[in-house]
């Protein structure tokens, strides 16, 4: 298994960590995206000890890419505030949509 590290919306305050971490064979591509409101510190948790666990070889990918970003929006998460603006209301509301954030976008 490759892992990676990348950092999303570098030089904003949104900044935060993408972990990638690549099985041994081509696969489907899973995401996961916690913290998306910054209150909501459960997912959060589950998706750091996930990267922990698969860091330390506590689990493995065999086939595909996950991809977790453990905290959306850190600036929400550092106030423990559902978000200003709310990070979910500015994903695209369909194909032909636009993100309207900078983290959206980077997401």
């Amino acid at each position: 298994m490759l892992y990676e590290s990348r950092k999303l919306a570098k030089g904003t305050s949104f900044e935060t960590t993408m972990h990638i971490f690549d099985g041994d064979t081509p696969g489907t591509v899973f995401m996961i995206v916690a913290g998306i409101h910054g209150r909501e510190v459960g997912s959060i948790r589950a998706a750091q000890k996930l990267v922990r666990q698969l860091k330390n070889g506590e689990w493995t990918i065999e086939r595909g890419t996950l991809i977790v970003v453990p905290i959306a929006n850190r600036p929400a998460f550092k106030k423990r505030i559902r978000g200003k603006p709310d990070l979910n209301r500015t994903f695209p509301r369909g194909p032909s949509g636009r993100a309207t954030h900078e983290m959206s976008r980077a997401l």
